[in-house]
């Protein structure tokens, strides 16, 4: 071989050798600036890196994998309006922490991602958070990304409320008898009907609900799109609740309607071990695609979608709020606008004194005539004709969720080299 040939084939092994280090070469979490690896999962340490990491302008507390059961009051996250933090274990089956337990300002604290973790219950089984969890900037104004994790033995979950974004890809295990999510909005009482099919919602994706009372429950003018989960062994249904609750954090005043006002729901599995499948007691929405695959016998099975114009307080008025014809004032109990189309159902799915039509479920016994037909639900698709709009659902993946997870890179493979 000529020595030009022999230098020349040096510069490609050598540049071959180059590559294969840089692919190797990983670079320390902690090494990114403002961002810290605990040296546990215990509280202790978790404490001392989510400091580290507010410290400076905020970043993402990295959690390594290990056993860990928290015993102190919980872990402060205080990150102000201006920092932004993340909370990423190393996998769900790799950071299991029993007790976690977080405490946010009452004003706000902006954890932007949770995610890839187990959440255990050994003494503390309520919520993960101290109180309801809000963002520190304007509400609406920032989007969370909560993903992979496995939560159990606890419930409430949690209340997430003022946020925009997704909770998708986990695995829910909620206490015996008790709710999963609760979800609260932003702002008074949308009276006006708002748009459907955007970002401006929280996102409930591709989740498992396993146990839960209401698996998600929206109050407060909450707009919630929940679509492609799988919900099973449930005691209660998926749940937009009507007035009742009061003490909404960011309505004037407090004490206004504090209902749900949004509700997206397609494409989700409510297997053979759960009650019902979801109910609208305020605002509108859509419901089509579902697949309810009810087995059991009880006063609230048998019903896929339902509509409700008692709200929780039950009956017509409970001296507050009551229901009127159309509702102008934002404080009516009852949906206001409600498409069902193309739900699958057992042919046996009615039970108790509902009246029920195809998957779709009324409940017009507390007030007689109160939901009507082509006026506050269609069992049809919106269409351009009758109601000024079609329904286009808002991009599946949520863009956010579509690129998290974990993400283990692998070696460049070589030809000749290995398996292929």
């Amino acid at each position: 071989m000529k020595s030009g040939a022999c230098s020349e084939l040096g510069v490609v092994m050598s540049a071959i050798t180059m590559s294969l280090l840089v692919a190797f070469i990983t670079i320390p979490a902690n090494a990114l600036a403002g961002n810290a690896t605990a040296a546990s999962c215990s509280e202790g340490d978790v404490q001392a890196a989510v400091n580290q990491v507010l410290s400076g302008g905020g970043g993402t507390v990295f959690i390594p994998a290990g056993t860990c059961t928290w015993t102190s009051t919980a872990v402060t996250v205080s990150t102000g309006s201006s920092k932004d933090i993340k909370i990423i274990g190393a996998g769900q089956h790799l950071t299991i922490i029993n007790d976690f337990y977080l405490k946010v300002d009452g004003s706000g604290s902006n954890i932007t991602e949770l995610s890839n973790m187990t959440i255990g219950a050994v003494s503390r089984n309520g919520e993960i958070f101290n109180g309801k969890f809000r963002p520190a900037n304007n509400p609406g104004s920032k989007e969370l990304n909560f993903h992979h994790l496995i939560i159990s033995g606890r419930g409430p979950i949690g209340t997430i409320e003022g946020w925009n974004g997704v909770v998708h890809d986990s695995y829910f295990t909620c206490r015996s008898g008790q709710y999963g999510w609760y979800v609260h909005g932003y702002g008074n009482y949308d009276v006006a009907e708002p748009p459907m099919g955007t970002r401006n919602s929280l996102f409930f994706e591709n989740n498992t609900f396993d146990g839960c009372y209401h698996s998600v429950s929206g109050f407060c003018n909450s707009k919630i799109v929940f679509r492609q989960n799988t919900i099973k062994n449930s005691t209660h249904c998926v749940d937009v609740h009507g007035p009742s609750y009061d003490g909404c954090y960011y309505s004037n005043p407090q004490w206004g309607n504090d209902g749900g006002r949004l509700f997206e729901h397609y494409n989700n599995t409510y297997l053979a071990s759960a009650v019902c499948g979801a109910k609208l007691r305020s605002g509108s929405g859509v419901s089509f695609g579902n697949t309810y695959q009810f087995t059991s016998d009880g006063w609230w099975s048998y019903f896929g979608i339902a509509i409700d114009a008692g709200g929780a307080s039950g009956g017509c008025a409970d001296g507050t709020h009551k229901y009127t014809y159309p509702c102008t004032n934002g404080v009516c109990e009852g949906p206001q606008k409600f498409w069902v189309w193309n739900e699958t159902c057992p042919s046996n799915a009615w039970g108790g004194s509902e009246v029920g039509i195809g998957c779709f479920n009324i409940s017009n016994n507390e007030c007689p005539g109160a939901l009507q037909q082509n006026r506050e639900f269609f069992l049809r698709a919106p269409d351009t004709a009758g109601d000024g709009f079609t329904y286009t659902p808002y991009t599946y993946p949520y863009p956010v969720a579509a690129s998290s997870g974990v993400k283990i890179p692998r070696p460049p493979r070589i030809l000749g080299i290995g398996t292929p």
